[in-house]
């Protein structure tokens, strides 16, 4: 059952400053990530990949942070308690070694959020700059410390992304997400990083991820991933219904496992040969103005494809929402 609540104040009218406290009770993806400032919203098609994470665990997390806004950056800082209960089976029937009932990987985080060529609006919070020109940065590092609220792990996970989008003259609108991960020290299993897999037919396409990877393909403790897509403008005939619109997509991955984590005996593989898809959409065929509705086709290909054509080629249903690359 999720439970949980969040608490902020802000000691400045113009919220410059911003105090929260907070405590949930809920599920969390394995080897996933998640910046400060990232909520998921029903209106980013990249928050659709939660509906392929088919291997959750079950996160208790008590959080106190401060956040600074200073125009065009956001300074964040906080010191949490994470208890962590599998949620799945990772001994694959290795049963020599009884791994611990829970994982307690209390520690501190640190990030910034920075978009330089604009003013973020501290009274309104606007933190969403998809569908601006302007490139945003985003750096994290959770460190997890033995001792602090009886943590027994001490590690750094280290995650940083880029976002970028710019209209090309006439030919359309470009976007960019490139994302970077290091893990540095022994850390339980749900601190590595997957390979942002959302891999399913006829499903929703899920924006910086990898349409034709599982979810668990791959495992990695460094590792990289480049998501690139241009939209053509109006090439073809649109209606007061349709306005199609096609695009292209170009996807790259590359990752590596030095030292897999404890009592993890599941069968995976990380990504050093590098992972390649590419994909073709014709978007908005249904325009509603809110948002519009689209066929994808996206084809697995490099050192990872499978030996058939049915098993790397994946169809999706694009939902596309004005301003969001």
């Amino acid at each position: 059952t999720k439970q949980g609540f969040d608490v902020s104040v802000w000691p400045d009218k113009l919220k410059h400053v911003t105090f929260n406290a907070s405590y949930s009770y809920d599920t969390q993806e394995g080897g996933g990530s998640q910046f400060f400032d990232e909520k998921s919203e029903i209106l980013d098609p990249s928050s659709f990949r939660t509906f392929y994470v088919d291997k959750m665990n079950y996160e208790e997390k008590l959080r106190f942070s401060v956040s600074y806004k200073l125009s065009n950056s956001i300074f964040y800082g906080a010191v949490q308690q994470r208890i962590i209960n599998p949620g799945y089976d990772i001994l694959y029937g290795v049963y020599v070694l009884v791994p611990p009932q829970y994982y307690n990987v209390s520690g501190l985080i640190a990030g910034i959020r920075w978009e330089p060529g604009k003013s973020l609006n501290p009274v309104q919070g606007e933190l969403d700059s998809k569908g601006s020109d302007n490139p945003v940065l985003w750096l994290q590092v959770t460190k997890g410390i033995q001792g602090l609220r009886k943590g027994i792990y001490n590690y750094n996970r280290f995650e940083g992304k880029l976002h970028f989008a710019h209209n090309v003259s006439h030919l359309g609108r470009s976007s960019l997400l490139l994302v970077g991960n290091y893990l540095d020290g022994k850390a339980p299993y749900f601190e590595y990083f997957n390979g942002r897999g959302s891999y399913g037919n006829f499903g929703l396409y899920a924006s910086g991820s990898f349409v034709t990877m599982h979810p668990n393909e791959f495992l990695n403790d460094r590792s990289i991933g480049l998501f690139f897509t241009h939209t053509f403008g109006n090439f073809f005939p649109h209606t007061e219904l349709s306005n199609p619109c096609l695009a292209l997509v170009f996807n790259y991955g590359w990752g590596k496992l030095k030292s897999g984590p404890s009592y993890f005996f599941l069968p995976v593989t990380d990504m050093h040969l590098g992972f390649v898809e590419a994909g073709v959409q014709i978007n908005n065929l249904l325009d509603l103005k809110i948002y519009g509705l689209g066929l994808g086709a996206y084809y697995r290909m490099g050192a990872y494809n499978n030996s058939s054509v049915k098993e790397n080629l994946v169809f999706k249903i694009v939902i596309s929402f004005p301003g969001k690359d």
